[in-house]
């Protein structure tokens, strides 16, 4: 990198975290019945990735067939629920194809539908409140309120979104932990040591007292017990991916500020 660009990058790297002007603010961008449609066709999705990913393990032609036999109640699923137009074009392409038709990159994009359904169940209300960033919700934690028989059915007869600032709120917060792991990321390219740069601390210091998050010790973010700073690459990069499923399931029901 030239001495221009790696200037360029650096100054990029220090601009301050997207932020909503004034008080968090949701501009709707979709309903509650089409925000619990796409929670449940994302539950789906991430239930057949399991099935993919569960395939290549098994050997006993008993098993191969309840796999396959899972795999058909998914698609008579989707057909049932008439959740066809709440997947993605790509989402539709890798539901239609059969089991055992996706490669490992496909796997491992489609692997983090979980989180953004379980983060679309706590904005409809289905859990009281999202874990902390460092590691993705467990199946059971994201999509317990959903895997009872009828119970989508329930969520889809009478969905409610939470207040619009709560969503945003928490919008703004996944994109602060966004930005966060992309900050330290940057920061390690460029030199050692623990030093969290001073423009990340104010900024943080701003989020807080715009009430974005209380998950701070007033200097770093925290994840659990530990701070960002104090994160190993993998769990750097584990945050950043966390982060990102979060903020994008939101961003289906609250499109930030322009």
């Amino acid at each position: 990198m030239t001495s221009a660009l790696l200037a360029v990058a650096l100054m990029l790297s220090q601009a301050s975290p997207p932020t909503p002007s004034g008080p968090h603010a949701c501009f709707r961008s979709a309903t509650a019945d089409q925000a619990a449609r796409r929670a449940v066709a994302l539950s789906l999705l991430a239930s057949r990735a399991w099935l993919e990913l569960k395939l290549p393990t098994v050997r006993q032609e008993t098993q191969v067939k309840e796999l396959h036999r899972r795999h058909k109640q998914l698609r008579e699923r989707v057909k049932a629920l008439a959740l066809d137009s709440s997947f993605t074009a790509r989402e539709r392409e890798l539901m239609a194809r059969p089991l055992g038709g996706w490669d490992s990159q496909e796997l491992a994009d489609t692997s983090w539908a979980m989180e953004q359904a379980g983060t679309l169940l706590w904005a409809l209300g289905r859990h009281q409140q999202l874990p902390a960033y460092h590691q993705p919700m467990t199946m059971d934690e994201a999509l317990k309120p959903i895997t009872a028989p009828g119970a989508a059915e329930e969520l889809l007869r009478a969905p409610r979104l939470r207040a619009p600032a709560e969503l945003a709120r928490v919008q703004a917060e996944s994109e602060l932990f966004v930005w966060r792991a992309r900050e330290e990321s940057a920061r390690r390219r460029e030199q050692t040591g623990t030093e969290v740069p001073t423009h990340v601390t104010e900024a943080i210091r701003q989020a807080r007292e715009r009430q974005t998050t209380v998950r701070t010790d007033g200097t770093d973010l925290t994840v659990g017990p530990r701070r960002v700073v104090e994160l190993d690459a993998a769990g750097l990069k584990m945050l950043l991916q966390v982060a990102s499923a979060r903020r994008d399931a939101l961003s289906f029901v609250c499109a930030p500020a322009s």
